[in-house]
C-alpha cells in the first residue's frame, strides 16, 4: 500500500513545515479589505445623510405649516380686533340713540308748518346747532321762543339769518344753537 500523503512539487520541504509565504500574497487581500471596509463606511454615511436630509425636510415642512397657521391666527386676530372695533362703535350709536331720539322728538315737537329744517347736528352732546328755512321772520320768531320754552332745549341763539328769494316766495335761511338739557345728555352718556 502505498501512502496517502500528498506529493510536494518540492521534495525538500516536508509534510509538517509551513509554506512560507512573503508579503507578496498579503498585499492584495489588505487592499481588499480595507476597500470594502471604505465602501460599507460610505454607504452607512450616505444612508445616513439622507436619513438626516429626510428629517430635514420634514422639519421645514413643520416650520412652513407653523407659520401658515401663525400667519392664519394674526389674521384671525385682526379680525376679532376689527370686528371688537365695530361693536364698540354700534355701541356707541346705539348709546346715543336715546339721545338722538328725545332731542329729534324736542325738536319735532317746537317746529311749526312754517319752518323746513334742513340739518341738526352737535358738536359733543351737550350743544345742537340746528339749521333751516323759515316762511318770515314772524315764523323764525316764533320758533326761537318755542325751542326756548321748551324742557330739553335752553340758551337758544340765533347764529345767523338771511333772505333766500325761492321761486315766487322769499324764505328766511337760519342756523340756531342751543345747549341741550342735562336729562338727555345724562341718559346718553349712562348707556
Amino acid at each position: 500500500m502505498e501512502s496517502t500523503q500528498p506529493k510536494f512539487v518540492n521534495e525538500n520541504v516536508e509534510a509538517n513545515q509551513p509554506v512560507e509565504t512573503k508579503g507578496k500574497n498579503l498585499l492584495p487581500v489588505l487592499i481588499l479589505t480595507l476597500i470594502v471596509i471604505f465602501i460599507l463606511i460610505s454607504v452607512f454615511l450616505y444612508i445616513a445623510a439622507r436619513a438626516k436630509e429626510s428629517k430635514v425636510l420634514k422639519l421645514e415642512d413643520q416650520i412652513v405649516q407653523v407659520n401658515s397657521e401663525i400667519k392664519a391666527k394674526d389674521q384671525l386676530e385682526r379680525a376679532v380686533v376689527a370686528i371688537y372695533g365695530q361693536v364698540t362703535n354700534l355701541d356707541t350709536v346705539l348709546s346715543k340713540r336715546n339721545f338722538w331720539s328725545n332731542l329729534l322728538s324736542q325738536i319735532k315737537s317746537t317746529t311749526s308748518i312754517n319752518i323746513q329744517l334742513q340739518s341738526v347736528s352737535t358738536s359733543d352732546l351737550s350743544k345742537v346747532q340746528v339749521t333751516g328755512k323759515a316762511g318770515s321772520y314772524a315764523s323764525l320768531a316764533y320758533y326761537l321762543k318755542s325751542l326756548e320754552n321748551s324742557t330739553k332745549i335752553s340758551n337758544v341763539n340765533l347764529i345767523s339769518s338771511s333772505m333766500l328769494q325761492e321761486e315766487s316766495t322769499s324764505k328766511i335761511q337760519f342756523t340756531i344753537s342751543a345747549a341741550v338739557s342735562e336729562s338727555i345728555v345724562a341718559k346718553a352718556a349712562s348707556k
